[in-house]
């Protein structure tokens, strides 16, 4: 058995030999047959597909397909080629993709795509559509090769880009489409191939448009390819999408709408054409009732008409639809009576501003038109030879540069587009330009002020002018205000100085206002004098000597001898007191008086003060009495009023410390003062059951508290829960 199944592995390339070897191998393995059967019938079936695969590759009619293996050249890069379908019918287009693309666009190379039938194409372009004419069977290849640097290539290595473009893209069976191609830059021989979807294109052209009809419902995808002098596509667009959708048989009535009805000679009317369809290629044409020719068929609704002379006229619209290159009648119009009114008298008026003003000054005309028309035209004549243009706004601005009395006037008109327009004038206004001579003077009130404080300023101009503008400055770096009629203005100055400031009169106002005369005046700004507080002298302490004076000797004065002897007595010496001083005496416990009753000298390093009744006090040098105290006192310091108003103005704070410092005294006596209650455990043996495992264990707690307290709180800490069980008693 071994040896037979090595001999059927080994020698299975027979087919005799097969057949042999199978039948021994049947022969020996009985429970195999029905496999082997099925392998057979199997091998039979991909027979017949084979074969049925050949024969449907030879029926008429078929294109088959496959690709030829080119090995390419040494340094030349491989290109890649791959087909949308392997096998089409006879005339069906087939799709080529070649890849890389940077191989494909590389001007390096020379790329060739072989279709098999015979023909070929040099490729510029990844993509190419290739049609069979004939059926067969075809092997279609790539060759790339290597440019030759010498002879060069006539193709340009940057090939445009090109974008389709359609209209309209959706349409009824029948109708044309318009297709333009435009590329992204210029390109030299450029040619296009329309392809329209439809399995026909226009082939290669010259023109970048092409029209072309759909005859069939359905959405179709048109392109274009570009290329050069031989007819070789280069570049692909992209694709448009192209509706064609079923026609109506039948489209709806149709609605003309006028406006504004009743219109004005001269204006403008707009027609307006509605109508209930979808149909894509609707065509409208207008017909006014003036004798003026009807339009053109148009693909636009809408028309325009203006209407030179009154009266009624008939605007009509029919409704068309275009088939292939002809517009048929699709009997649908509309029509419509519009009444066009005359118009009335005009009658227009200009007004100026100013009317008297200086050499190059502006002024602004308005013209005012009755009844107003917007289509209305205006012309100004300002007098002085020059004239503006025909314009649709009735405003106007105008500079004289001269002197002198100027006519001014306006001419209206309605557009030219009406027959024998003619122009109406307004009534002449006269402008008067002169040179005069101003004056301005400015007061400052008051002229010296305090920082912040706002001064007031007046201008005070001539000649009188309702047309004079003031401009003030204030010399303080701040932007001058703008023109303006007011002759007054406040300012407050924010820092102290002097200041110059001024004011301009002008006739016009505005960025072109000329300056005609100024003033100017000195503003004297003072700053704020900061208050200094009163200090409070603290008194200083004097001592009050008691000085010891010496005693002046003075001499007794010898008597003058008379003829007669006679005694005469010794004048007693007087003591003059001193207040706050000891008078001196003489050495023999005599009192001597000063003579003439004088201050007798002051002993050194004292000084001597004036006292009441031409006496002196001495005082020490270096100390000084106190203002207010008799020499006998002595000083002493007396609290200031600034330590009572503190006191005063602060009492709360000291009544909140006071408070808070009798809280903490008795919180502190409390805790150390009151009584603490004792507790004594006692282990109560009676109803303990310590012995046993398990059993609970009683205590008695004996608290002793204080006869004054009448209620208390007590437990137990065990320090770990469900210990002890706590029960509270009280015994009274």
């Amino acid at each position: 058995m071994d040896q037979s199944r090595r001999f059927l592995l080994t020698s299975i390339n027979g087919k005799l030999a097969l057949n042999a070897r199978l039948g021994l191998y049947l022969a020996m393995y009985p429970s195999a047959r029905l496999s082997i059967i099925l392998l057979i019938a199997s091998i039979v079936v991909v027979s017949l597909a084979i074969a049925a695969t050949a024969v449907i590759g030879q029926q008429p009619g078929t294109v088959s397909l496959r690709p030829r293996v080119t090995p390419s050249s040494p340094g030349v890069p491989t290109v890649k080629v791959t087909v949308d379908r392997l096998r089409v019918p006879v005339g069906n287009r087939v799709t080529f993709t070649l890849s890389p693309e940077s191989v494909v666009h590389n001007s390096q190379f020379r790329v060739t795509l072989f279709f098999g039938d015979g023909s070929q194409q040099e490729m510029h372009q990844t993509e190419v559509v290739h049609l069979y004419r004939s059926a067969g069977d075809y092997l279609y290849g790539v060759l790339v090769k290597p440019v030759d640097p010498q002879s060069g290539t006539s193709q340009p290595s940057r090939i445009p880009d090109v974008q389709l473009s359609a209209n309209p893209n959706r349409i009824a069976p029948g109708n044309q489409v318009n297709f333009t191609a435009q590329l992204s830059f210029r390109y030299p021989s450029v040619l296009y191939r329309f392809v329209f979807g439809d399995k026909t294109d226009s082939g290669w052209q010259a023109s970048p448009a092409a029209m072309h009809s759909y005859s069939s419902e359905g959405n179709y995808e048109a392109f274009v390819d570009i290329g050069g002098g031989k007819r070789e596509p280069l570049k692909r667009s992209n694709r448009v999408q192209i509706q064609v959708m079923p026609r109506q048989t039948q489209p709806g009535p149709v609605e003309l709408l006028v406006n504004p009805s009743p219109a004005d000679v001269g204006s403008q009317v707009i027609l307006k054409a509605r109508i209930d369809s979808r149909e894509p290629n609707l065509r409208y044409r207008f017909s006014y009732g003036d004798n003026s020719p009807p339009t053109a068929w148009q693909l636009n609704p809408q028309t325009a008409h203006t209407y030179s002379a009154a009266g009624t006229y008939t605007v009509q619209v029919e409704v068309g639809l275009m088939n292939l290159r002809a517009i048929g009648t699709a009997n649908r119009r509309a029509s419509r009576q519009l009444e066009v009114r005359p118009l009335l008298p005009i009658s227009v008026s200009l007004d100026a501003n100013p009317t008297r003003l200086e050499p190059g000054g502006s002024v602004s005309f308005k013209a005012t038109a009755n009844p107003a028309n917007r289509n209305l035209s205006y012309h100004f004549d300002f007098g002085d030879g020059s004239q503006g243009r025909w314009q649709t706004t009735p405003q106007a601005n105008h500079t004289y540069s001269k002197a002198g009395n100027y006519s001014v006037h306006v001419d209206v008109r309605l557009p030219a587009t009406r027959a024998g327009a003619r122009a109406v004038s307004s009534k002449p206004i006269s402008i008067e330009v002169r040179t005069t001579s101003y004056t301005v003077d400015l007061s400052v009130t008051p002229p010296s002020m305090m920082v912040g404080l706002p001064v007031f300023f007046r201008a005070t101009s001539a000649p009188a002018n309702p047309q004079t503008r003031y401009r003030f400055s204030f010399g303080d770096g701040s932007a001058p205000r703008a023109w303006s009629a007011r002759p007054n203005a406040t300012h407050s100055y924010t820092a102290a100085g002097n200041y110059s400031a001024s004011v301009e009169i002008a006739q016009s106002s505005g960025p072109s206002a000329k300056p005609l005369a100024s003033s100017t005046r000195q503003v004297s700004v003072q700053a704020i004098p900061t208050p200094t507080p009163a200090r409070t002298p603290t008194p200083t302490p004097t001592r009050t000597p008691k000085p010891t004076p010496k005693p002046t000797p003075t001499r007794t004065p010898t008597p003058t001898p008379t003829p007669y002897p006679t005694t005469s007595p010794t004048p007693r010496p007087t003591q003059t007191p001193t207040s706050g001083v000891t008078p001196g005496t003489s050495p023999g416990g005599t009192t001597t008086p000063s003579p003439g009753a004088t201050n007798s000298p002051s002993p050194a390093g004292t000084a001597s003060s004036p006292s009441p009744g031409g006496m002196s006090s001495p005082v020490i040098a270096g100390m000084s009495p106190s203002p207010g105290s008799s020499p006998n006192e002595t000083g002493s310091a007396s609290p200031t009023p600034s330590v009572l108003a503190g006191f005063r103005d602060n009492w709360w704070k000291y009544v909140i410390i006071a408070a808070i410092i009798l809280f903490a005294v008795y919180q502190t006596a409390k805790f150390f003062l009151v009584p603490r209650p004792k507790f004594v455990p006692h282990l109560d043996k009676g109803v303990s059951s310590v012995g046993k495992e398990g059993g609970p264990l009683g205590f008695d707690l004996q608290i002793k508290l204080d006869p004054d307290v009448s209620k208390g709180e007590y437990g137990i800490e065990t320090g770990g829960a469900g210990l002890i069980k706590s029960e509270r008693s009280s015994n009274g």
